[in-house]
This record gives C-alpha cells, structure tokens and sequence, in this order.
C-alpha cells in the first residue's frame, strides 16, 4: 500500500472490488494473483470467472561478447556486478538488496550494484543506501540494446520483491541463461518454477545468503535449463490463452 497515493489506492480498491463482482471473466498473470484477489476481494462464483494467462517473454538475441564489454564500458559498468531492473522504488527492496550487497562484498570486495530503471515511490527514503556508494551505480532508464545487454553480462539478477504481479525481468534473466535472486513466497516464486535462488525479501541476511548461491552458479547446465524454462513462456501462447477465455463468453 505504501507504494501508492492514498487517491491511487482508494481508486484500485474501488475498481478491483467492482471487477470481482461484475466481469464475466477476469484474466490475471500469475495463480499468486488469483489467490490474492480472492483474499482480498471474495464474491460469488469469483474463483470460477478468474483465468490465469501468464505473460510472454521477448528478448534480443544475445550480443557479441564483445560488443557487451563495449556497453559495459560506455555505461562505465564492471564485472562482477549485480543487476537490479524496474523502478527504483520501495516495493523492488532496494535498500535491503543494497545493505545485502554490501554483507556480500566483505568475501567479494569486486561485486558492484548495478540499478536500472527510473525513480519511483520511496525512492528519497532509499536513496541513501546506494549513493555515493563506491560499489553502486545507478544508471536510471536505459533502451534496451543497453539495458539487455547489461543483462546479458551480469552476475546475476537480484529481484527480492516485495510485491509483484508476475515478474517478467525474471524470464528475461533466465533467456540468457543468467542466475536469479528473487523472493520466496507469491508471483516470483512462481514465476522462477524452482530454478531461482528463492530469499525472504525483509531479511538482508537473507537476500546475502541468495547472493552467494547465484555467485556460486556457474554450471552450464543449470544456465541451459534457465533458458529452456524461458523459452516456454511466449507472447503467442499468451494471445492463445487470451482467445480462449475470449470464446469461453461467445
């Protein structure tokens, strides 16, 4: 709730319960979604009208080891790092990640924090966190050339959510075969299908502990069931899906 204006929150109560009670069929992204709609919003026959349709994944092909140094340099990025994508705001748990990072840098003094992605709710309260820390660097929006490539040569994703719906940057890890450090519990857990290294999100010490498994990851194997995972989530099966519960009303 905190990551919303009271006028933002009053309004999706307002309209999430009128949609519990009046759609003939809602489409959500992720089962963890189902049940929290059911908690929060019950209504009569509501568990029947809700269909899960998980989202796609679409990413470039990878680039040229080389040409990924050239980004990395350009941004002023070194490797190792890890790589936080979406808005820097409360809910993403920004400030424990970076406090996990720091725990983390007492065994791998080299390991940087690498944000991307524009400020949002909480951000001020975060900040001091992360800035004017030598270790971090906060790049702000990126395009995607950059943003995937940084990505692509990164140590490992870190995504310890508090909240999230589905969880796309996950899949976009897990396209390049890259480690994911993410939450235990909800969408993400979900999402990761048990090939993440799952943390509880308010504990640093938690979130650190992720972070030394994903450095640890390097099996070829295990990156290669990474992307096999990914390649299961696309946007035609989504529009499919989509049809689907679009003809179940004709």
């Amino acid at each position: 709730p905190e990551g919303y204006t009271p006028h933002g929150r009053a309004y999706l109560v307002a309209t999430t319960w009128l949609t519990a009670r009046t759609a003939d069929r809602i489409i959500v992204p992720s089962a963890a979604v189902k049940n929290d709609v059911l908690r929060l919003f019950p209504a009569k026959g509501l568990a029947d009208r809700i269909r899960v349709v998980p989202h796609g994944v679409s990413v470039p092909a990878p680039l040229a080891d080389g040409e990924c140094a050239m980004v990395r340099a350009h941004l002023g990025v070194r490797q190792p790092y890890a790589l936080m994508l979406g808005r820097v705001e409360a809910k993403k748990n920004v400030a424990r990640a970076a406090q996990a990072i720091a725990l983390v840098r007492k065994e791998h003094p080299d390991l940087q924090l690498v944000l991307v992605g524009r400020p949002g709710a909480g951000y001020e309260r975060m900040r001091p966190s992360f800035v004017g820390q030598s270790w971090a660097a906060e790049l702000g929006p990126l395009p995607d050339r950059e943003m995937f490539a940084l990505l692509q040569g990164a140590s490992f994703l870190l995504f310890p959510s508090l909240a999230e719906g589905f969880g796309l940057p996950i899949l976009e890890a897990f396209s390049y075969g890259v480690p994911v450090v993410t939450s235990a519990g909800g969408a993400t857990e979900e999402v990761s299908g048990g090939l993440a290294h799952l943390v509880d999100p308010p504990s640093p010490e938690s979130i650190a502990d992720g972070i030394r498994r994903a450095l640890a990851d390097t099996d070829p194997a295990a990156a290669e069931r990474r992307r096999a995972y990914a390649a299961g989530f696309t946007w035609a099966a989504a529009g499919q899906k989509t049809v689907a519960v679009l003809k179940e009303l004709l």
